[in-house]
């Protein structure tokens, strides 16, 4: 049916109660009104059924009239009432519903009601998982309501960053690159961009065990840091560092060396060491070559370990001494004296007893 502005005479009868004595006054009229397709209401509540309360009748009467012009027509089936955007990598987007509404088909839409573009690049499967994209539905006017959005809908999933993969490997390794979603869902209302990684790859923010070095792989040490060498004594998984890819410290184990050392964590023996007297000869360990080490030949004998320096029983701070098996022992609110802490306070001495 089209709607066209008309002009009709419409009567209204007014019914005036007076006394029962006194019959009922019949008054009759007749008015201009002019009858329009739509009313250009206009709200911020968006139209049916993407208003607050779709399932309210009230409320979505009184949701904005977007299809409906100033001058009181319909708008045409190219103008849009309705539009949402998300952001995120394809395979979160993918989860995204946009028919989660009454008058809008759930799940898949008909194909030939329902447009899909997929992205304008070529997708290669893997290499692009760490892109940023876009992904928005637009639904139009249906043309024949000013008051509801339940024309055809569009969705449009457009790249709009592209992340590095300076590390790209296939799947096996983890990239140090990809959007700036702290909260590692990769899917917001909010548009992101592309960031290099401290830590964790981004497969491993989308719950994938995958690492940047793909696994253990040998490395040296250089005094200060792990570096990666292919004839390195060590092994370690990789951790980002400013979107590239560095041994982890706390994975790295002796890679080659005695038998005592493959698999163990290596130790960087400052010398020279202090040791207690008369324990040398028992602390083998494993060097910064993976070497099995008898460091006793390092050892200052007759003193505690570097952490509890001096002679056991020798007072090392205000409140805390070594005790004669080479270990740290604390007074709390005591100080302390050879071989042990004070043991009470006077007023006299406080100053110096506690």
């Amino acid at each position: 049916y089209t709607y066209y502005p008309q002009i009709r005479d419409i009567y209204l009868t007014v019914k005036l109660p007076v006394s029962k004595d006194i019959e009922f006054i019949q008054n009759t009229g007749a008015i201009e009104v002019t009858i329009v397709p739509c009313l250009p209401h206009r709200s911020t509540n968006p139209s049916y059924p993407y208003n607050e309360f779709p399932y309210d009748l009230k409320d979505s009467l009184e949701a904005d009239h977007t299809c409906c012009t100033d001058v009181f027509t319909y708008e045409d089936e190219s103008q849009p009432c309705y539009s949402q955007a998300r952001y995120g990598i394809l395979s979160k987007l993918n989860e995204d519903n946009f028919w989660s509404r009454p008058g809008i088909e759930s799940g898949n839409p008909d194909a030939n009601a329902w447009r899909k573009n997929e992205p304008a690049e070529n997708i290669i499967i893997g290499k692009n998982d760490n892109d940023v994209y876009k992904k928005e539905f637009t639904r139009y006017c249906s043309g024949d309501r000013g008051n509801v959005c339940t024309g055809d809908g569009y969705i449009d999933i457009t790249p709009e960053y592209t992340c590095p993969d300076t590390n790209y490997q296939g799947p096996t390794v983890g990239r140090c690159y990809g959007p700036n979603d702290d909260s590692y869902q990769f899917n917001s209302d909010t548009p992101m961009g592309c960031v290099a990684y401290d830590g964790y790859t981004f497969e491993q923010r989308t719950g994938k065990d995958i690492s940047c070095s793909g696994g253990k792989r040998r490395a040296i040490h250089n005094g200060v840091n792990y570096d990666w060498a292919d004839y390195g004594p060590f092994e370690c998984d990789g951790t980002c560092s400013g979107g590239g890819c560095i041994p982890d410290p706390n994975t790295c184990g002796c890679w080659t060396g005695p038998k005592e050392c493959i698999g163990q964590s290596a130790e960087f023996i400052p010398y020279p060491i202090v040791c207690i007297s008369g324990n040398t000869g028992i602390r083998d360990k494993c060097n910064s070559y993976c070497q099995l080490e008898d460091i006793s030949s390092h050892c200052i004998s007759g003193t505690c370990s570097a952490t509890c320096y001096g002679a056991p029983g020798s007072i090392i701070g205000s409140n805390s001494y070594c005790d004669s098996s080479c270990q740290i022992k604390y007074c709390g609110d005591y100080r302390s004296e050879f071989n042990g802490c004070k043991t009470s306070c006077t007023v006299s001495t406080s100053s110096t007893d506690c």
